[in-house]
């Protein structure tokens, strides 16, 4: 009997995956909401693809003017689950199949960890389905590179208390493989978020936390010093950043330039070496804004400073672990009401709900004092709580200072004086402003996943080590939350009215349309319904103490089945693989511009721009439709499927200089019926774009819409004349000094400077704007006039792939090549040929000599930095075929880095082992 309960728990979760992921792999389907749907699942099928080619996905030549791939986190390139790729299935049968797959890994690791800390399998299995099927972990298969994350978090919080009590190199080392899959996977932040609470357990616990078999003698568990402990993090992190080096060297070079970095005013205490105490930032509202005002004051509206504190968990949201829903289902159908409070935030997890049975559990084994002698408990506590206030973020003390200066002054504060940030105060504040590049990071709702697990451990330590059946507190938090549920309920019905006509008022979703006032209440009332029957069946389960943890198991999975499959959102293939109806030969038949290698569109920003009619209607169908329409008109990553470049193509790390160029652009550009700024339409002609693919509000100052294409709904195809070349040739050079992508004002000074000196756009097709520190480059070439023969320089582009340009260029007189592209540091280019026999000229000292018996030659050219994004390159007279590849350094190092680490991991873990068995 004692053998077949232990197989209900593994049984009861496979049946709950099977039910939530089964439909979806058979009829071939994929998740739609979020990032999954729209950015994952395009690049994922892009880098497929690139591997099977034979090339490795370093450059991606459709985004923007082109950007590294593999420097950009989110991509995880050689995160070890991306071997699933490879497998001889559908492509979405693939994708979905790696979803599945995080999830089972989860499941072991929740499992592995809960049996571990509390000593118990029956632990683990309530840990093990509390936080996977919860609604935290549910609600990341949006967000794929969190849910890796996620999916090796338990994993990683189980080697933490193993190297705590058991500091070895050993146990560094496996320790350090969670966490280097999770900075592959694309989710470093978790990572150093697990580093924070291991250095936290070692501050805290003095005791002994967990009991472990112990195989080894040189293993035995010892008391030592909690410095020891903490010391032996270290090499854990030289081995994470090791094994993942081939991912991180890349990631931090590309973030080097990011618009991260980049600030109007300092958002931590690490910024303010670039904002001396007499500077000031730019003008806002005829305020002076000072250094105070960037650490102390609310963020700048549209800077990275505001969103830094995007997607924090509100106070209210904490309703939702004890009532599943109570705030509303957030789709297909909005039904969220507390989108009407004014302080919402972004949601980032659609439900936090994870059961009630744990969480009774967990409250029943909160311990604050060291004189229970429950160390585990009081270090999980602890934990718990320094996890939720981080996850608060923009929710701090100084939003708790504004709310009560509001019920003071009944609703009117006086603003008149000095205010402090909402954020100021709160846990995300103080490590942004102490933390060393924690700024860089946004999202403070991350943190709430790790405390999902904590709710789920504390519970199995609780459900271990307590007699439920006789623990008082159980029963009265149980009663009382049945009791509490009740009246609510009974609540709701007498104040319907007053209810619907507050949640009348609601903002409508220019995405989901408007809120479902009926739809609202139902799920209010669902979910305190649903707390009280599950009190009640909790209550019943105490009666039946010998079958406990069957019964306990079986309501958790039903609980959180009812209150959560409504998270999980797929779509048929046909949305999935809907290409949109602009491709590479549509294009080239409208081109006037022949011979033209990469076809960019740009593309007007999603903000505001969606069909009428979404925002006037609600549907069960609207994810599956907004699939096929952002696929249609090319959203960001979605035209991967079409092969067109587009601009601008939304990234997780944007590039400081291209990011500055669009705003001026946008400043000195036109305006939609809808308020939006779209770039200037004769900028985006000079950097190489022909099409624009608009919305019906948008009218550009230049240009015309082409006419019998077909169109996707609710957006036409304008066309620029004249474009300019991929690349083409200048004789005139204006040179700048390198900029700090660190001050966002000189950015944008510098990048107005170069458009639009004086006020007038810049004519690039004549003149070239480099910024380098090589002052010997020319500004012009008296050569070429000098020559009365002198031709026309030609340039002809050959061949593009992601990793390789080919140009041939001719030319009686040195000159300048402009390739728009994007200035990379990456990108190497060789030059093979030779001068003309009377002339020839030195690339390094600028100097015309003359020779009639001239060989064939090859030699570097540098790329420079030009008209703020593009590259260039100073090419000398004669007949010459350039070669740009991209092969960058950070990437070489970093592979061999990581090969390394690899075979340090193994030596480690296994012959280290056998050496100490041997002795």
């Amino acid at each position: 009997m004692q053998y077949r309960e232990k197989l209900v728990g593994p049984l009861i979760l496979t049946l709950s995956l099977g039910f939530l992921f089964a439909p979806a792999l058979i009829k071939s389907e994929a998740p739609v909401f979020r990032d999954t749907g729209h950015f994952y699942y395009p690049s994922m099928k892009w880098e497929k693809e690139q591997w099977l080619s034979g090339e490795v996905p370093l450059w991606n030549q459709l985004e923007n003017f082109g950007r590294p791939y593999l420097a950009d986190g989110s991509s995880s390139v050689f995160y070890p689950g991306k071997l699933l790729l490879f497998l001889p299935l559908k492509y979405v049968s693939i994708f979905t199949l790696y979803i599945v797959l995080h999830f089972v890994i989860a499941a072991f690791g929740s499992y592995w960890c809960g049996k571990r800390i509390s000593g118990s399998s029956h632990g683990g299995l309530i840990a093990c389905i509390s936080y996977t099927l919860g609604g935290c972990l549910l609600s990341l298969h949006c967000n794929l590179i969190y849910l890796v994350g996620a999916s090796w978090l338990p994993w990683a919080i189980s080697a933490a208390f193993t190297l705590h009590q058991l500091p070895t190199i050993r146990s560094s080392a496996r320790f350090a493989v969670p966490l280097s899959l999770m900075t592959l996977g694309g989710d470093p932040q978790l990572a150093l978020h697990v580093l924070m609470i291991y250095s936290l357990i070692c501050l805290v616990a003095k005791d002994t936390l967990i009991k472990f078999e112990v195989t080894a003698s040189s293993e035995i568990v010892q008391t030592r010093p909690r410095l020891i402990s903490l010391l032996y993090v270290l090499p854990a992190i030289v081995l994470t950043a090791g094994l993942s080096a081939i991912q991180v060297l890349p990631s931090y070079e590309w973030t080097q330039e990011a618009e991260r970095k980049s600030r109007v005013e300092p958002v931590s205490l690490w910024d303010l070496h670039h904002f001396p105490e007499s500077d000031v930032s730019l003008l806002q509202n005829d305020n002076m804004r000072t250094r105070a005002s960037g650490l102390l004051g609310q963020p700048r509206p549209g800077t990275h400073g505001e969103k830094i504190y995007d997607f924090s968990i509100a106070p209210w949201q904490f309703a939702e672990l004890i009532w599943p829903n109570v705030t509303g289902q957030l789709y297909p159908v909005p039904r969220r009401w507390t989108s009407r409070i004014q302080d919402d935030t972004r949601i980032w997890y659609p439900s936090i709900y994870a059961g009630l049975i744990p969480l009774v559990l967990a409250v029943c084994g909160l311990s604050f004092r060291r004189k229970r002698k429950q160390p585990l408990q009081r270090t999980l506590t602890l934990a718990l709580i320094f996890v939720i206030l981080a996850s608060l973020g923009y929710f701090g003390i100084g939003w708790i200072t504004h709310q009560v200066r509001q019920l003071i002054t009944m609703g009117n504060p006086d603003n008149s004086g000095p205010t402090i940030g909402s954020q100021v105060g709160g846990l995300y504040w103080f490590l942004t402003l102490f933390i060393p590049g924690y700024g860089e990071f946004r999202y403070p709702g991350k943190w709430f996943v790790i405390a999902s697990l904590l709710i789920a451990l504390l519970a199995a330590v609780t459900f271990t080590r307590t007699r439920v059946k006789e623990s008082r507190g159980f029963q009265i938090i149980t009663k009382v939350v049945l009791i509490v549920s009740s009246v609510i309920l009974v609540a709701t019905f007498a104040v319907q009215d007053k209810i619907q006509a507050w949640l009348a008022r609601s903002p409508v979703d220019l995405f989901l349309g408007p809120l479902s006032v009926d739809g609202a209440i139902a799920d209010m009332r669902w979910g305190l319904l649903q707390a009280a029957i599950i009190s009640v069946a909790m209550l019943i389960a105490l009666r039946f103490y010998k079958h406990r943890t069957t019964i306990f198991i079986f309501i958790l999975a039903a609980d959180l089945l009812f209150a959560n499959s409504w998270i999980l959102r797929f779509a048929d293939i046909e949305s999935q693989e809907s290409v949109s109806p602009f491709t590479p030969e549509l294009l080239t038949r409208q081109s006037t511009n022949e011979g033209k290698p990469i076809h960019r569109i740009s593309r007007s920003q999603l903000r505001r721009w969606m069909p009428d009619a979404w925002r006037e209607t609600s549907s069960l169908e609207r994810l599956t439709d907004s699939a096929i329409w952002e696929r249609q008109v090319l959203k960001p990553r979605t035209h991967f499927q079409s092969d067109i470049g587009v601009l601008e193509s939304e990234t997780s790390i944007r590039n400081a200089h291209v990011q500055s160029v669009l705003h001026v652009l946008r400043r000195h550009g036109d305006r939609r019926t809808d308020g939006i700024a779209e770039p200037d339409p004769s900028a985006l002609q000079q950097l190489g774009i022909e099409f624009m693919l608009i919305s019906p509000n948008h009218l550009p100052s230049i240009g015309k819409a082409v006419e019998n294409v077909p169109m996707p709904y609710y957006s036409r195809l304008w066309q620029l004349p004249d474009p300019q070349k991929f690349a083409y040739h200048v004789s005139k050079a204006t040179l700048l000094a390198s900029i700090d992508v660190h001050r966002l004002d000189e950015l944008l000074l510098r990048s107005e400077d170069v458009y639009y000196p004086e006020g007038l756009l810049r004519d690039f097709s004549t003149e070239v704007v480099i910024e380098t520190l090589d002052e010997r480059l020319p500004l012009h070439f008296e050569s070429a006039d000098a020559l009365a023969t002198a031709k026309e320089p030609v340039v002809q582009v050959e061949s593009v792939t992601n990793s390789e340009i080919r140009l041939t260029v001719e030319s009686d007189a040195p000159h300048y090549v402009v390739v728009n592209q994007l200035f990379n540091s990456g990108w190497h280019a060789t030059a093979t040929g030779s001068a003309p026999p009377d002339i020839t000229d030195d690339v390094k000292s600028n100097e015309t000599t003359s020779d009639a018996n001239q060989e064939s030659e090859s030699f570097e050219l540098p790329i420079h930095r030009a008209n703020r994004i593009v590259q260039a390159m100073h090419v000398p007279a004669g007949n010459w075929e350039i070669t740009m590849r991209y092969t960058p350094q950070s990437f070489e190092l970093g592979r061999w880095i990581s090969l390394c680490s690899i075979v340090l991991l193994f030596f480690v873990l296994t012959v280290h082992k056998g050496s100490k068995r041997g002795s």
